[in-house]
């Protein structure tokens, strides 16, 4: 079971209104949105009703000021995305209505065009489990909630053009990510390091719990490689966090471009320890 808040004002002030469930219609209840919490589960916030417009995938965290994470005050539905603890799988085709080459995935895909030499993406099969589509590679840019059941076309899963010059980059990179298992809950042990350079040289800080303010910590502006030991963690842009965020699974970012940011500021960082 998963439980959101949603407030009218900045920082958790203002009317507020409370679902587990999904909502198709938010304005019988807010006029506005301005600042989230989610106390369990994930969600996927709409720009508009029905589940239409810019989509925003949240986990259990705060988000003070939503329009940092890239949306407006003008939420207008979300929708609980439910937990799935089996396999998946997803097959994505390069043509409208199923046709043409296909390619069948179980796993993360961060650059889809790229490693499945396709020209482009016009139509999809969810299989099994819940998939996330990205606009940029390594989980960047707009998103799209894809459930079980089939796409025929980029309309289907919200995209409004499949032309490169009025939507730009969209077939051209693609990310594509598993919900639930591309952010795996850890109940032991987490452990990052932090280094002021990249290929994981100079100053060095270690962490094992979460962190409101880096740059407090380790006394630095900017986080040039990081190097994530044990657990999954959720790296914010700003203190507080706040700002974009960036998923870190176990491995070596040698650069910020590792993990897909354009710089590297890193304000904040969050231990992800339960989706449910």
């Amino acid at each position: 079971m998963g439980k959101i808040t949603l407030f009218e004002e900045k920082n958790f002030q203002g009317r507020s209104f409370e679902c587990s469930s999904d909502r198709s219609d938010l304005q019988a209840y807010l006029s506005r949105c301005n600042s989230v919490r989610v106390d369990s589960g994930c969600f996927m916030l709409y720009e508009h009703s029905n589940f239409m417009g810019q989509q925003l995938f949240l986990k259990r965290g705060e988000y003070p000021d939503i329009q940092c994470q890239g949306m407006t005050e003008d939420i207008r539905s979300c929708r609980l995305i439910p937990p799935h603890r089996g396999t998946y799988r997803i097959k994505v085709y390069e043509k409208d209505n199923l046709r043409s080459q296909m390619m069948e995935l179980t796993e993360d895909c961060p650059q889809v065009l790229e490693q499945l030499r396709l020209c482009e993406i016009q139509s999809c099969v969810v299989l099994e489990g819940h998939w996330i589509f990205y606009e940029m590679p390594n989980y960047r840019g707009r998103q799209y909630l894809l459930r079980p059941g089939e796409y025929r076309r980029f309309s289907d899963w919200g995209a409004t053009s499949s032309k490169r010059g009025e939507y730009p980059d969209f077939q051209k990179w693609l990310g594509l990510c598993e919900i639930i298992r591309s952010s795996p809950p850890n109940p032991g042990s987490h452990k990052i390091r932090l280094y002021e350079r990249v290929e994981l040289q100079g100053l060095m800080l270690e962490l094992t719990d979460d962190c409101a303010s880096v740059p407090d910590c380790i006394h630095l502006t900017e986080i040039h490689s990081l190097n994530v030991l044990d657990g999954s963690w959720l790296l914010y842009e700003l203190p507080n966090f706040r700002g974009r965020q960036y998923l870190l699974s176990p491995g070596e970012y040698q650069r910020f471009l590792d993990w897909g940011a354009v710089n590297a500021k890193v304000g904040s960082l969050r231990r992800v320890v339960d989706l449910r």
